[in-house]
């Protein structure tokens, strides 16, 4: 089925190609020497925040992720845990992870799906 998903407003891309490059920055897309920055803050900021809200929900006793993002005492430690993360990133010249829209009841991410996959090893990103 369809995948719903919070709208996504911030592309960068590695500016390194084997031949003529796309006028991207006409579309918005940012240009960068290395994307690793914007990978760390991704992984750290959004992706450790959604996982630490499945965990601490799931013991809590909420089915959905968008529940939990709605108890303030869970929000407050998000932002807690944001202000934690973000001295161990090379800050990338604009990070647009801390205003990013927790999930929503559109997507309805089950906090025991992502308990599951937590515990897969994070992939190594593939660069094509």
């Amino acid at each position: 089925g369809m995948v719903k998903t919070e709208p996504f407003t911030q592309w960068v891309i590695e500016n390194h190609f084997a031949g003529e490059r796309p006028d991207f920055p006409a579309l918005g897309v940012q240009l960068a020497e290395s994307v690793e920055p914007w990978e760390n803050a991704k992984l750290r900021l959004l992706n450790g925040a959604h996982s630490a809200l499945s965990y601490l929900g799931a013991l809590a006793g909420f089915e959905h992720v968008h529940e939990v993002v709605g108890v303030p005492s869970f929000r407050t430690y998000v932002e807690a845990l944001w202000d934690e993360v973000e001295t161990t990133l090379e800050p990338p010249p604009v990070v647009l992870c801390r205003v990013v829209v927790m999930p929503s009841r559109a997507r309805r991410g089950r906090t025991f799906r992502a308990r599951i996959l937590g515990a897969i090893p994070c992939p190594v990103f593939s660069v094509f």
